[in-house]
C-alpha cells in the first residue's frame, strides 16, 4: 500500500510539472535564472519540489482550491 500511494504521488507530480512546462519550461527548475535547455533535455537539472510546483501553476494556469491543496499537501 504505502508505495502505489508513493507511486500515485510520483505520477501525479509528473503531470502538473508537464503542465508547469507546457507555460514555461524555465520554471522547472529550482533556480529559475540557471534555467539551460540541454540541463533539460538531458537530465541533469535539478526541478521544483511540489510545494514550488503548486505555488508556479497556482500563479500562472492552475486554479486549486483549498480542499485540492490540502489533499496535495498530505
Amino acid at each position: 500500500m504505502k508505495y502505489t500511494i508513493l507511486h500515485s504521488f510520483s505520477g501525479v507530480e509528473l503531470i502538473l510539472k508537464h503542465k508547469l512546462k507546457q507555460i514555461d519550461w524555465k520554471l522547472l527548475f529550482q533556480k529559475v535564472n540557471e534555467a539551460d535547455w540541454s540541463k533539460l533535455n538531458d537530465g541533469s537539472l535539478y526541478s521544483v519540489n511540489h510545494w514550488e510546483l503548486i505555488k508556479h501553476l497556482k500563479i500562472r494556469a492552475l486554479q486549486l482550491t483549498m480542499p485540492q491543496l490540502k489533499n496535495l499537501e498530505n
